[in-house]
């Protein structure tokens, strides 16, 4: 059914089951993002740990195999933290974009949530309200500066990790070959 032909009690179960989704899956991201964070604070860890152990200059060829294959699961775990987190966003910002679809409907009679939190965050309007103290609140440096700055590390960092496992597949590579030749 085309959503411009629902009912009024239509779009309110329709609102409602999308609001659900897009809280659910805000916070699964923020989950999803915490442990893809504390696996790759656990491999870089266990990298330097070993990295240590094979600094020496008799380093044993079973640990300089161990750092490369902890590179390797590492660079699994970035690419795999890139694909979950990007579907995840991609996700939640369909939710919105359908939300507020819905709180644009001529018949659409309850509040505009995300209609108003699109203007305060996207388009850095002041959210009015008569019935509130203060009447008006006007968007912060955070909110103006959020999206262009700081809210791509769902991007930013799986290649940050990816760079860092890179960099030690290389560098182990020169130590294998250092420790065979």
């Amino acid at each position: 059914m085309d959503q411009n032909s629902l009912p009024n009690e239509d779009l309110k179960k329709s609102h409602d089951s999308l609001q659900s989704l897009w809280s659910t899956g805000t916070g699964d991201y923020h989950s999803l993002f915490s442990a893809y964070l504390t696996a790759n604070s656990i491999f870089i860890a266990a990298l330097v740990a070993l990295s240590i152990v094979i600094s020496e200059d008799k380093a044993k060829l079973v640990y300089v195999l161990g750092f490369a294959l902890l590179s390797i699961i590492g660079v699994a775990i970035a690419v795999q933290m890139a694909l979950a987190l990007g579907r995840f966003s991609a996700q939640n910002y369909f939710f919105e974009w359908k939300l507020r679809g819905i709180e644009n409907h001529p018949e659409w009679s309850g509040t505009v949530l995300f209609r108003d939190l699109w203007a305060f965050r996207e388009k850095r309007e002041c959210l009015k309200d008569e019935n509130n103290d203060p009447k008006c609140i006007t968007p912060n440096w955070a909110i103006r500066n959020h999206r262009k700055k700081f809210a791509r590390r769902s991007q930013m960092l799986p290649w940050l990790f990816f760079s860092v496992y890179i960099l030690c597949l290389i560098v182990s590579a020169f130590m294998i070959y250092r420790i065979t030749t």
